[in-house]
């Protein structure tokens, strides 16, 4: 049974992220909603930028993606994905953050290895043609400036959960 009040950020959840992000870094509160079983949802999540990311160094447990498409061909296929938006798992905390990003470099390697795991996760098309993949840790990503660059190094894992 879904909980709604597990969906809000309280403090009890704020105390879990508090173990991994420092009052000086820049987390925010992501909120999506969602239509599912024709009842809406209300989430949040705690959100933090690439830029935290990469100044942290550590690889981070990937929950799931969704690459968001910004271009289409005349026939209206997907022609180019332009940004991906991820859940992810920080070492130490119980609770799942979320980024995105726009960079040419991380948005191409998550599609590319999305297309690798479609044959082990399922990959679901979503509207106007996003598609999701969710691996549950299996991946994990280490962001890292390459010159004026944002870049993601993905690798695979067999853990399967948040820290």
């Amino acid at each position: 049974m879904w909980d709604r009040d597990a969906q809000l950020l309280t403090q009890d959840r704020l105390a879990d992220v508090r173990k991994v992000v420092a009052p000086e870094d820049p987390l925010g509160v992501a909120i999506a909603i969602s239509n599912r079983n024709d009842e809406l949802e209300y989430l949040e999540y705690p959100f933090l930028p690439v830029r935290f990311l990469i100044a942290r160094r550590t690889a981070v447990s990937i929950v799931y993606w969704r690459t968001i498409p910004t271009h289409w061909t005349a026939s209206g296929q997907v022609s180019t994905f332009g940004e991906v938006k991820f859940g992810f798992w920080l070492s130490g905390c119980g609770d799942e953050f979320c980024s995105l990003s726009t960079g040419a470099l991380i948005v191409r390697k998550f599609v590319t290895e999305m297309e690798t795991l479609a044959s082990e996760f399922p990959v679901d098309g979503k509207a106007q043609g996003s598609r999701e993949i969710v691996v549950e840790g299996a991946v994990l990503a280490t962001f890292a400036k390459a010159g004026r660059s944002f870049d993601v190094v993905l690798s695979r894992t067999t853990y399967l959960g948040p820290a």
